[in-house]
């Protein structure tokens, strides 16, 4: 039986309004989907710098969070190895250490 490594996942799901002169309403004119729980304040900003020459709004945010999973397997042959700061430290202490030991006083 193949192990899994799971995570849940938090997204929000920003919906850009902007007025119709012509209706006189706002409108909904696209949605914007952003990593992590994100409050009105943020999401004004995020759609401001998507929408540079219109005037938008938040008109809602959508929080979700999905769970994912992978087997082991697929997620090492997939995944970026990361060094521990704390071991390249003392990796590199080693290096030091040993030079110094080598080269004459």
């Amino acid at each position: 039986m193949a192990k899994h490594i799971t995570r849940t996942i938090a997204s929000t799901k920003i919906v850009v309004g902007e007025f119709n002169k012509e209706a006189q309403e706002l409108v909904a004119i696209g949605t914007l989907t952003e990593e992590g729980k994100i409050e009105e304040e943020k999401a004004t900003k995020i759609i401001r710098k998507a929408f540079p020459t219109q005037q938008v709004v938040v008109l809602d945010l959508i929080q979700d969070e999905a769970k994912y999973k992978i087997d082991i397997e697929t997620f090492i042959a997939n995944a970026e190895k990361v060094e521990d700061e704390v071991e390249q430290v003392e990796q590199v202490e080693q290096v030091e250490a040993d030079l110094s030991e080598e080269l004459p006083a």
